[in-house]
């Protein structure tokens, strides 16, 4: 009798465990499951989706190549980028306010890719044409509202 009432606490024992983990579980489903399915079906740091068609001028003519990006002013959505060729640019976005940094480049000449080897291949010498006020210091920024945005980023060299 003392032996199957040990065993039935045993038993209770075990199955309290069990609930106990279980109802850990539930808080872990919970506490962290639940806000990053929110977040995925609802959008982190935005109230949806913003498509952003645009072009980039370099002193009135199209920005031959670069780079755009869209960088949220609130850090919570995700940093987005493309890039632009013969001054257009398509990229998608989640809403709100952005800044915006361009980069561009055009080739000056080339090299071979090691000096030393005669047959080695030539490559590209390139030269930044877009200055940091556009870039690594920029001050532009682009407000994406839901759905289709046209915008033009007209900047200078100088």
């Amino acid at each position: 009798m003392l032996l199957g009432l040990a065993m039935k606490n045993k038993v209770y024992a075990c199955r309290c465990v069990a609930w106990k983990l279980s109802h850990r579980m539930r808080s872990v489903i919970a506490g962290f499951l639940l806000p990053g399915i929110l977040c995925g079906v609802l959008g982190c740091g935005g109230s949806g989706a913003a498509r952003v068609k645009g072009h980039v001028t370099l002193d009135g003519q199209p920005l031959q190549q670069g780079t755009i990006t869209f960088v949220s002013v609130d850090g919570v959505a995700r940093t987005v980028g493309t890039v632009v060729l013969d001054g257009q640019f398509i990229v998608d976005m989640t809403t709100g306010k952005k800044i915006v940094r361009i980069q561009g480049t055009k080739v000056v000449g080339q090299r071979r890719a090691y000096e030393s080897d005669a047959d080695s291949p030539m490559v590209d010498i390139v030269e930044d044409v877009v200055p940091a006020q556009y870039n690594s210091k920029t001050e532009l920024e682009f407000d994406a509202k839901p759905g289709s945005n046209k915008t033009v980023f007209a900047i200078t060299s100088r």
